[in-house]
C-alpha cells in the first residue's frame, strides 16, 4: 500500500504490515522513576529543560499523558474516537490521512495554566508494528505556553503522527523541536492555527540519521497574528528529510517569517519546500520566506524551494533561496590571518548556524556542538 507520494518521496508499506490503531489513551500523574528516564532523554538531546518543571508530558506512541498536578484541573484531557470510521477500507486515495484523522483515536488537551511547559516525546519503543498517534492541543485565551518536542528512535519501522495546536486570542506558543533519531522513519503532519493577536515562535533542529517526511501548516487566521519559525537542518550519512511547509495569511496585519538553514555531509539529502499564501483579506500583512544550504560533500543534495501566492496588493512579501559550498575566497580571507583550513571551515559553519540559533525561542547552546562536531569535521 502506498501511504503517500510527494514530489521527492514515495512511501509504501507491505499489505500485511501491522498498523497499530490504539484506542486507549490513559492519563496519570508523573512517577519518580519516569522522571529519571525522561530527564535522560532531555539531557541526551541537549534541551534546556528540567523534568521537575514540566507540567504535561505526552508520549504518543504509548498513548499516555503524564500530568504534574492533575488535581488542579489546569489541563483538560479527552480522547475522541470515531467508531464508525474504524471499519473503513484502507484502500483509498489518501490512506495516510485516513489513518491519522479517521482511524486513530485523537487526544485533545485544553491548556488553561499560564506559563505551562509541555514535553512531547515521539519514540519507536513499539518496534514490531507501525504506530499511529493524533494529538490536538488547545491553548486558552491569554495563556502563554512552552513546548519541547523530541523525536528519538533506532528501529526502522514507521511512526505516523499528527500534532495540532490552536493558539487562542492573545495567547502565545514557544515551540522547540529536536530530531534525534537514528533509523526511525517518521511521517508527521503538524498544524498551528493562530487566532487574533496570537503569537507563535518556533525553533526546529533536524540532525537525525533517518528518513523523515513532514507536512507543517501555519494558519494566521486572526488579525495581527504573528508567526516566526526557524529551522536548522543538518544531514549526515544517508539521512533523508523532506519538509513541506505552508503558511497561510488570512487575517489582516498578520506577520509570517520562515527561515531555514541547512548543512549537508556525505550522501545526505534535504528537501525543504516552503509555500506562503496571502489571502485577499490579509491586507497590510508581511510575509518572508528564506532558505540557505551549505553542501560539504560531493554526494550530498539539497533542494530549497520557496514559493508565494499573493491575492492582495496591500502586502509586503519576499522570498529567497541559495544552495552553495564554502567559497574559496572566504577560506582564503580567513587563512591569510594565520588560521588553518580546517579551523577556518569550522569558523564559517559556526557563523552560519549561530546567526539563526540566536533567534530560537529556547537556548540551544548545548545542541550546537552536536550539530557541527559529532565527529571530526571533513
Amino acid at each position: 500500500m502506498e501511504l503517500i507520494k510527494t514530489r521527492y518521496s514515495k512511501i509504501k508499506i507491505e499489505d500485511q504490515t501491522k498498523i497499530l490503531l490504539d484506542n486507549l489513551w490513559n492519563s496519570r500523574s508523573i512517577q519518580e522513576q519516569e522522571k529519571i528516564k525522561i530527564q535522560e532523554v532531555i539531557d541526551k538531546t541537549g534541551l534546556n529543560a528540567e523534568c521537575d518543571r514540566i507540567d504535561v508530558i505526552l508520549l504518543p506512541t504509548k498513548k499516555t499523558v503524564l500530568i504534574k498536578e492533575p488535581e488542579k484541573g489546569y489541563v483538560e484531557f479527552k480522547a475522541i474516537e470515531d467508531n464508525k470510521a474504524k471499519n473503513h477500507n484502507l484502500n483509498t486515495e489518501s490512506p495516510l490521512d485516513l489513518i491519522l484523522f479517521k482511524l486513530t483515536t485523537s487526544l485533545r488537551l485544553n491548556i488553561k495554566k499560564n506559563n505551562s511547559l509541555i514535553l512531547v516525546i515521539l519514540d519507536d519503543s513499539r518496534s514490531d508494528q507501525i504506530v499511529t498517534s493524533s494529538v490536538e492541543v488547545n491553548i486558552k485565551s491569554g495563556v502563554n505556553v512552552r513546548v519541547f518536542e523530541v523525536w528519538t528512535g533506532s528501529t526502522q519501522n514507521y511512526l505516523l503522527n499528527y500534532l495540532g495546536f490552536t493558539i487562542s486570542e492573545g495567547s502565545s506558543l514557544n515551540f522547540t523541536f529536536v530530531d534525534d533519531t537514528e533509523k526511525a522513519k517518521i511521517i508527521q503532519k503538524k498544524r498551528f492555527t493562530l487566532l487574533k493577536n496570537a503569537k507563535f515562535h518556533g525553533g526546529n533542529i533536524w540532525h537525525g540519521r533517518s528518513k523523515n517526511l513532514v507536512f507543517e501548516n501555519v494558519v494566521l487566521e486572526g488579525d495581527e497574528a504573528d508567526a516566526q519559525d526557524f529551522h536548522i537542518c543538518v544531514g549526515r550519512d544517508k539521512s533523508q528529510l523532506e519538509v513541506n511547509y505552508e503558511i497561510y495569511h488570512i487575517g489582516e496585519k498578520t506577520r509570517g517569517l520562515v527561515i531555514t538553514k541547512g548543512i549537508l555531509y556525505n550522501s545526505a539529502e534535504i528537501n525543504f519546500l516552503a509555500y506562503a499564501k496571502v489571502d485577499n483579506r490579509a491586507k497590510n500583512s508581511d510575509s518572508y520566506v528564506e532558505g540557505k544550504s551549505l553542501i560539504m560533500s560531493e554526494g550530498a543534495k539539497s533542494y530549497i524551494v520557496p514559493s508565494m501566492e499573493i491575492a492582495t496588493n496591500i502586502v509586503k512579501a519576499k522570498h529567497s533561496a541559495s544552495v552553495s559550498r564554502i567559497g574559496d575566497n572566504e577560506l582564503f580571507y580567513i587563512m591569510t590571518r594565520g588560521i588553518e583550513e580546517g579551523e577556518a571551515k569550522k569558523m564559517i559553519l559556526e557563523g552560519f548556524i549561530l546567526d539563526i540559533a540566536s533567534k530560537f525561542p529556547s537556548p540551544i547552546e548545548r545542541i550546537i556542538p552536536k550539530l557541527l562536531y559529532p565527529h571530526p569535521s571533513p
